[in-house]
């Protein structure tokens, strides 16, 4: 009999494979909205649950609960069962508020916060534009520190803390939010309910509350009541060629504040192995599909099993599958770093085979993400221009990657330089382990700059061969002001 897969700790779950054993910490999930009368009744806060066979995606949501990037959705063969008591830990990450004062936090991230209520304006009615009637109330909360911070709650919040405060009879009122945002109004930070997820518990009964009681200081503060970006992108429509979209450095993109298009001409620097290169798709609509549960009973051992493969948007076991590319890469200029990646028309033009020819009739699952073909490897050190798609996610920091739109090709597209030279650059090493070697090459980027959005530290490697890539240096190779004058 096979042994089970080990634990995985959360933080360490990567979606190039879907086969996980995974335990502790805490987790954005999803239940798509034709699962939610399957799964309602089975999603009860505060019970311990098995869920089974379910999927692994980016969390590209304006708000997300963990510093976990990825988030579990349910799919078509997911089971939810009971399970015992595992922990009677909270998971709980309380923020400091010198941090959120200090407005240095990830945006994206609710956050939990442990405190009393030092003063209320009491709750208001706040009508919109749109005639809408809301319940509004604004309090200053405190540390154990005595650091002050406005909070904001709205509606059934707002009237849960007014009639607590109201109803206090020592004028003592210490508070648990749970999953709260941050915001800010000229320039001051306060922190808010996050619409419905956020959880607000008045005068629990938690050791964490009373270790922070213990703590508070022992001044005995009664409760006080009172009434009263870089160059700019366009969003051109019915666009089709893309040249109308101007050449930027990748420095004024992870800078760029609008949503838009933009063109870029970089080198690939390494495939990024946190993602797989392909997924299954059904030829009917395009669409990923998803592997059967390859778990067997046992009145069904002497049967043949076929795998089957579901698709979700047709709602159908699909008869007709194929491989298609999803290929995730590093790219550099001389201005900056950061991540782009293509669907499988682009990358088919610059892998110069299918997804299909590499695969050989193989579908099984990635095991290895550093096991990657040498037709994919050979497209580090190449130069090429990108039409690239700025999204809302990536504004937000929810993505770090760029969807590629047009792959450059002919007389003014394709490739940009890809001859041999005797100037060679060393591939980008974007591991914490290794020195960046190419810092005597590239310009180095001020990461000082607020308006600049930091790229993050994903590996690299993902060749035995350590040797560097031939190509000429992307610095004497093309500028801007060339490509936009028809040079390169």
């Amino acid at each position: 009999m096979a042994l089970p897969f080990s634990f995985t700790p959360l933080k360490d779950l990567k979606p190039y494979k879907n086969t996980w054993r995974i335990q502790g910490d805490k987790i954005g999930a999803t239940v798509r909205k034709d699962h939610i009368n399957k799964f309602e009744a089975d999603l009860v806060p505060g019970t311990w649950k098995i869920i089974s066979t379910f999927g692994l995606n980016l969390c590209t949501a304006y708000l997300r609960p963990s510093l976990i990037k990825y988030k579990i959705s349910t799919r078509y063969d997911t089971t939810i069962s009971p399970s015992g008591n595992v922990s009677d830990n909270h998971y709980l990450s309380f923020t400091s508020f010198d941090s959120i004062l200090a407005g240095n936090l990830d945006k994206n991230l609710m956050l939990d916060v442990i405190c009393q209520v030092v003063s209320s304006v009491g709750i208001k009615e706040i009508t919109s534009r749109n005639n809408i009637t809301r319940k509004k109330i604004k309090f200053e909360i405190r540390d154990t520190e005595d650091n002050r911070l406005s909070c904001t709650l709205w509606e059934t919040y707002a009237e849960a803390l007014d009639r607590a405060i109201n109803e206090s009879s020592d004028c003592m009122v210490m508070c648990f939010l749970r999953f709260v945002k941050q915001n800010s109004f000229k320039e001051k930070r306060y922190i808010e309910n996050a619409f419905n997820s956020s959880i607000l518990m008045i005068n629990p009964q938690l050791p964490e509350m009373e270790a922070f009681q213990n703590i508070l200081l022992a001044d005995q503060l009664a409760l006080t009541i009172t009434n009263s970006g870089g160059k700019r992108v366009y969003n051109t429509s019915g666009s089709k060629s893309g040249l109308e979209f101007p050449l930027q450095m990748i420095a004024d993109v992870l800078a760029e504040t609008e949503v838009g298009k933009c063109r870029i001409a970089c080198s690939i620097s390494g495939i990024d192995t946190d993602w797989g290169w392909f997924y299954i798709s059904c030829c009917k609509c395009n669409k990923k599909v998803d592997k059967e549960d390859p778990t067997v009973k046992l009145e069904d051992v002497k049967k043949p099993s076929k795998p089957r493969w579901r698709c979700e948007t047709c709602n159908e076991w699909a008869t007709l599958i194929e491989p298609k590319y999803k290929l995730h890469v590093h790219v550099w200029d001389k201005s900056g770093v950061t991540k782009v990646f293509f669907f499988d028309t682009w990358a088919s033009k610059i892998v110069g085979v299918s997804a299909a020819e590499i695969l050989n009739g193989s579908f099984e699952e990635i095991m290895d993400p550093n096991l990657i073909a040498d037709q994919i490897k050979a497209v580090c050190g190449k130069t090429f221009q990108f039409l690239i798609c700025i999204a809302g996610d990536n504004l937000s920091g929810a993505r770090d990657s760029y969807k590629v739109a047009n792959v450059w090709e002919g007389n003014k597209f394709m490739e940009i330089g890809n001859e041999e030279s005797e100037n060679t650059i060393d591939r980008i090493s974007l591991t914490n382990s290794k020195q960046r070697k190419t810092e005597s090459i590239h310009p180095t980027i001020d990461q000082s700059s607020t308006s600049k959005k930091q790229c993050s530290n994903h590996s690299t490697d993902f060749t035995e061969d350590k040797g560097d890539y031939p190509t000429k240096d992307l610095n004497e190779v093309i500028s801007c002001e060339d490509v936009d004058h028809g040079k390169a």
